[in-house]
Formats: C-alpha cells, structure tokens, sequence
C-alpha cells in the first residue's frame, strides 16, 4: 500500500478535518494511497492513537452543525488512515516513508512547536524538535534523489566504475567522486 501523505500529529483536530476531508476525497476521487501518521511526541494518547492508526481500521468522526439551514447530525466513518509509526521508536520508517512514498507533508504544528532544541544536530539520531525532524528528513530525501540520479555519472559510485573517465580526465573524476562523497556524508 503506498502512503503519499505523511502527516505529522496525532491529534483528533488533524483526524476530524484533515482526515476525513482526504477520506471523501477518495470517495469522489481516484484516491490511490493513505495517510501514515507519524507520533512525534511521547503522549500516551498519541500512542494509543497511532497504534490504532497502525491497524488501518476506520474510525468515527461525528459532523454537528448547519447545512445551510438544515440540522447536522452524523457519524462518518473515516478510513483515510492506513498507517502509524512512532518517530521515536522506528525513526528508519518514517524516513524511508518520506524518502520513497511522501508527496505531501501534513501538520497542523503550532507557534511552539517550532521551537529549536540546542539537542538537535545534524547526526544527532531522532531530532527532538519539529523543525530539525523536517530539515533531518529533507537532507535523507535530498541524499537519496542526488545519489539515485548523479550516482551513474560518477564513476567508482557503486563500488565500480559504471562510466570510465576518458583517457585524462582521470584526477578530474576522482576529485568529482570524492566531492560527490563529502555531499553525501555531511
């Protein structure tokens, strides 16, 4: 099953609005994938919720209000969630989620939550706060698209060289596979 959307939260503002509006979007459209939802605190009820969300079971969302003047009152059933993981707990599958199944990111992180943590680093393991995660998984996806598309043109890349440098042009290639390297390791 394909996630295009990884959305950060577990909240039941994200379940009753964002949730439910993809869900009736696939009712009318040709929805082809679903949410993983991705805890990224240490609640007890963000836990509760994503392993829920990890059983891709639908869940209830009840609409009160007016239709123009008519009274709404209605349980929907919302299965547009079929995946949860704890960024804590399982920091490798939110990344390979990102990196090979995300086209879109989803939070509804407010002023606080972009807050920095003096923890964070660039090799820091699971980043802390929100912005460093988004950065941290940026670079992961830039790492493997840069590699993925340059990886051809550099020879030795794959452990052989997949193109010979011409005749000359050997230094050349070799400083073009170590700056490729140090790319990739920073």
């Amino acid at each position: 099953m394909a996630f295009p959307i990884l959305q950060f939260g577990t909240s039941r503002f994200l379940q009753a609005h964002f949730d439910l509006f993809v869900d009736q979007g696939y009712a009318e459209g040709p929805g082809k994938g679903k949410i993983a939802v991705v805890q990224t605190t240490s609640s007890p009820d963000s836990a509760r919720r994503v392993a829920f969300f990890d059983t891709g079971q639908p869940y209830t969302v009840r609409v009160r209000g007016l239709d123009g003047e008519k009274l709404v009152d209605q349980e929907v059933s919302v299965a547009s969630i079929g995946r949860g993981v704890d960024a804590k707990a399982n920091w490798a599958e939110v990344e390979r989620l990102f990196v090979d199944e995300a086209r879109w990111i989803v939070s509804n992180t407010g002023d606080r939550g972009y807050e920095l943590d003096e923890a964070d680093g660039s090799d820091a393991g699971v980043p802390r706060a929100f912005p460093a995660k988004l950065a941290k998984l940026l670079r992961t996806r830039f790492r493997a698209q840069f590699q993925q598309r340059l990886g051809g043109l550099v020879p030795g890349m794959h452990g052989k060289a997949e193109r010979a440098p011409v005749h000359g042009q050997e230094s050349a290639a070799a400083e073009q596979s170590q700056s490729f390297e140090r790319v990739v390791r920073s």
